[in-house]
């Protein structure tokens, strides 16, 4: 996938982030909000509940890893729009992007130029200022590997008042399975005007 396709669906997935709320579920890209420190660490099988406080600053951990057999070289995170970016921090050999939405907001964040090997993990940090409302929110995620193929994650935080911190209560909406059903053959079509343009491409040449 080639980066503008995949910020293309970076941002469609974006608008309905909100109301992908299927069960709670760990891809290879997860978020640790509160986190302080360089690296990551988290022992096999261990389960933890990503939550952030409303209306506040925090520094969300976000631990890459890489379980295929190629290198990854670039990451793609982009934050709900409820959510304002405050810094990044700086990863020795990784390059930087920030990029804007449509209303100017700094909301895609891209690292590439060094490398995840295979079995290995990388650990970036993030600072935010959380959105005033309860809610689980995704912040969809791409991981692009060496030969141009990718993943398309979507780790979630649930935002909540500052004495549910620590307990296992999601936030629910009933009308997201609704919505995902609603988007799905949006999503298909897009896919499919982007295996077009590939084909007319391939077909030009």
């Amino acid at each position: 996938m080639r980066r503008n396709e995949a910020i293309t669906l970076l941002s469609f997935f974006a608008l309905i982030s909100p109301y992908l709320m299927g069960s709670p579920a760990y891809g290879l890209i997860d978020l640790f909000p509160g986190f302080e420190g360089d690296q990551i660490e988290v022992e096999e099988g261990e389960f933890h509940t990503p939550s952030s406080i409303l209306n506040s600053r925090d520094s969300y951990g976000i631990l890459v890893k890489n379980e295929r057999d190629l290198d990854t070289v670039e990451v793609q995170v982009i934050l709900p729009e409820e959510f304002q970016l405050l810094s990044v921090r700086e990863e020795p050999e990784w390059e930087l992007f920030l990029l804007p939405d449509n209303t100017g907001r700094e909301r895609i964040i891209i690292w590439n130029g060094s490398t995840i090997k295979p079995g290995a993990e990388e650990t970036f940090v993030i600072t935010i200022q959380n959105p005033t409302n309860v809610f689980v929110y995704h912040f969809i995620s791409v991981q692009i590997y060496a030969n141009g193929e990718s993943d398309v994650w979507r780790p979630w935080v649930q935002v909540i008042p500052s004495n549910q911190i620590g307990g296992l209560e999601f936030v629910t909406l009933g009308v997201g399975a609704v919505v995902v059903a609603l988007a799905l053959p949006l999503v298909e079509s897009l896919l499919g005007a982007v295996r077009k343009k590939g084909e007319r491409r391939g077909n030009s040449l």
